[in-house]
């Protein structure tokens, strides 16, 4: 297994965030809220990372992932554009694997 990078992280985030939106979507509350957690950790992680680059675009993302978990819809984030932002993420851990 290669190293856990920001880009490792990141890809992987991507996976969590459609799962949550998957779970909600399914009205699993159970499974939405885990994969909420798992995300949190994930950002967490990432943040983590002594050089890790986009600190301000993750801590966006664990507002995104708060805005979810309370309901509030302050951000009108779409699966559509999760996909969008994450997939070059997987695309290049893909490449680095």
């Amino acid at each position: 297994m290669g190293a856990r990078t920001t880009t490792f992280y990141m890809a992987n985030l991507g996976s969590e965030l459609l799962r949550m939106l998957a779970a909600r979507e399914r009205n699993d509350e159970k499974a939405f809220r885990e994969s909420a957690r798992r995300s949190l950790a994930l950002a967490d992680s990432a943040l983590a990372r002594e050089h890790a680059r986009g600190r301000e675009e993750i801590l966006t993302l664990k507002k995104i992932i708060n805005d979810f978990l309370g309901g509030e819809a302050r951000y009108a984030i779409t699966k559509k554009e999760i996909e969008s932002y994450f997939f070059p993420f997987a695309i290049k851990q893909m490449e680095m694997s």
